[in-house]
């Protein structure tokens, strides 16, 4: 329940992406912190001024953004710390085993722990991916590029997941119902960006990249550890930070 200060900054950094407020993401660390042992008021002297430094209100107030995918793997973890992509972190029997938590056949677990081998970590979490939301929009990307989808941000993984399951709980609408159908389609349309924080910010990211990324192609992390992938950085200034652990 103590991840240290890179730990805590990746996780931190998501949980807002993700919608939480300052408030809620300052009350999860601190129930988090307290079943560890650290008390309130050690919380709140000690480690409460970096959520607020991630939103931009201590230090320079810089408003932080969530890291993408080739920032969470090239911050690999020292001994003690949980950082970094799982992907690539991970030994084989303990990746295999998280996949296979998903719902997938062994088949495919260890085709997707063979991708990781390989250093294809993006690859891997896109095969993931696919093979839990067959039926989502990366899935029909995939099927029109060689099976493959490449996850770029943690955030997009998680909001075309959200996407994934509200289409699939939907209930099927009656023929002679188009009153229901309609609502239905109403409730799923496309998770408007005005009406979810989250993702606008990750849906503004991926436009900001694509139009700074232009003409290059997407790519991903090779066996050697070479980069085949440009991703813009998110300009986190984090040696102005406090890394208090």
């Amino acid at each position: 329940h103590h991840l240290r200060h890179q730990a805590r900054l990746e996780l931190g950094l998501f949980l807002k992406g993700a919608g939480l407020t300052l408030d809620d993401n300052v009350a999860f660390w601190k129930r988090e912190f307290q079943k560890g042992g650290i008390t309130s008021e050690k919380f709140d002297k000690e480690y409460a001024y970096n959520i607020r430094h991630h939103y931009g209100k201590e230090g320079k107030r810089k408003n932080l953004t969530p890291y993408n995918c080739m920032q969470v793997i090239n911050k690999q973890p020292a001994p003690g710390e949980l950082h970094g992509c799982p992907y690539r972190e991970m030994n084989e029997e303990r990746l295999f085993a998280a996949v296979q938590k998903n719902g997938v056949s062994p088949v495919v677990a260890k085709d997707i722990v063979r991708r990781a081998r390989e250093g294809h970590f993006q690859v891997a979490c896109g095969q993931l991916f696919v093979a839990k939301y067959p039926a989502a929009a990366p899935a029909r990307e995939a099927a029109a590029n060689d099976g493959v989808f490449i996850t770029s941000h943690p955030n997009e993984y998680l909001l075309e997941a959200l996407r994934a399951i509200r289409v699939k709980d939907q209930p099927t609408p009656d023929a002679d119902g188009p009153k229901e159908q309609a609502s239905a389609m109403d409730e799923t349309a496309e998770l408007d960006p005005s009406q979810n924080p989250a993702s606008a910010r990750v849906e503004s990211q991926q436009q900001n990249q694509k139009t700074k990324s232009k003409p290059q192609s997407e790519e991903h992390v090779n066996g050697d550890g070479n980069k085949d992938q440009k991703e813009p950085a998110a300009g986190i200034d984090e040696n102005k930070m406090d890394e208090t652990d």
